[in-house]
């Protein structure tokens, strides 16, 4: 189980937290974008070729209330609750679910339900905060209250890079908020100067560099693999160690076996195939529980500390049964050869002295 939980993480856990993260994932993001400058800002990106990135509302805002009830850092605990509850918002707005998204409880609002007050909200900030799917929140907006219920709890992918929100507002709830604009976009090494002399027509938006943080969660990646390479090097000898072992510690019980069953008129051939039996069987048995145990125990890594997906995989099965049944099968070879190359009398007499 530990060397195909290695081999798993190796595997399948790397390359889905890799795949989060592709090549041409966002590397800049841009803030305070005026309303005037959204379509002049987007048409410069077309001209330079990065395509029409989203570009979002947003407004700042100071959680009042939830379900009435005015909002004290010293309430909550958890330090991280206690800032979350003193810091200000990023709020947007938007019709759609955005992509890097997903909806675990209520319903997000439809065209025929968007002019309807609500917020949808990221499952973890509900958590810390004590917010459920019902709960009446009040913002401070650019001094006006806001309030509406909360009709949708978000999964948020914030690896993605992509412009999100801890809480987004229905259509038409802000619409009279002034607000500033954000995106994100992935901005290759060949397009850097021709898009700082574009960006000069928009002096008043800043523009974030984070290609050197992807840079170096990749070059993590990378030395994490190479360790888990090390570790599964490191397992698979500790198991051969143990499966000799093992295997040494029933010698002489398999060997008194043998004896008494080659007495009794059992054939070579015979032996060979019981013995052989054995630990074919007792191969496919450990292949089978350490490969279950493995893809439970990668499942439940990659949700609680990679934070992805990882499925039952059917050839972790196949290559469990056939990696522990081969190493059964060389063991059982070994022992099969010693067993048989003891004489039958010679061990009748051993097992008569120890008697």
């Amino acid at each position: 189980m530990a060397l195909l939980t290695v081999a798993v993480v190796r595997g399948d856990l790397l390359d889905a937290w890799q795949r989060q993260l592709p090549v041409d994932a966002p590397n800049r993001f841009a803030i305070n974008i005026q309303p005037e400058q959204r379509a002049p800002f987007a048409a410069s990106l077309r001209t330079l070729g990065l395509g029409t990135p989203e570009i979002a509302p947003m407004a700042r805002a100071r959680l009042l209330a939830i379900d009435g009830r005015p909002i004290r850092a010293d309430q909550y605990p958890d330090e991280r609750a206690r800032n979350l509850a003193e810091r200000e918002f990023n709020l947007s707005w938007r019709p759609g679910v955005p992509a890097s998204n997903r909806i675990t409880a209520g319903e997000y609002w439809t065209a025929a339900t968007a002019g309807k007050p609500a917020f949808s909200v990221e499952t973890g900030l509900a958590n810390t905060l004590g917010i459920r799917l019902g709960s009446r929140l009040a913002f401070d907006v650019a001094g006006r209250r806001v309030e509406a219920p909360v009709t949708s709890l978000r999964e948020v992918r914030w690896d993605s890079f992509q412009v999100n929100f801890f809480v987004l507002a229905s259509p038409g709830l802000l619409d009279d908020t002034p607000a500033s604009y954000v995106s994100s976009f992935y901005l290759p090494a060949a397009a850097v100067k021709p898009f700082e002399r574009a960006s000069t027509a928009f002096s008043n938006v800043t523009v974030v560099d984070v290609s050197a943080i992807l840079a170096e969660v990749r070059a993590l990646i990378d030395r994490l693999a190479q360790v888990i390479e090390f570790l599964f090097l490191f397992t698979l000898a500790a198991g051969g160690i143990t499966l000799l072992a093992a295997t040494v510690a029933t010698q002489a019980e398999r060997t008194r076996d043998a004896v008494l069953l080659r007495t009794l008129g059992a054939t070579r051939r015979q032996l060979v195939a019981v013995l052989m039996a054995e630990f074919v069987w007792l191969g496919v048995l450990a292949g089978t529980l350490a490969a279950a145990g493995a893809s439970t125990l990668a499942m439940v890594l990659g949700r609680q500390a990679l934070d992805v997906d990882i499925g039952v995989n059917p050839w972790l099965f196949v290559h469990g049964v056939a990696m522990a049944g081969g190493a059964a099968l060389l063991a059982g070879a070994w022992a099969v050869s010693r067993v048989l190359n003891r004489p039958p009398a010679r061990k009748l007499r051993e097992i008569a002295v120890d008697s």
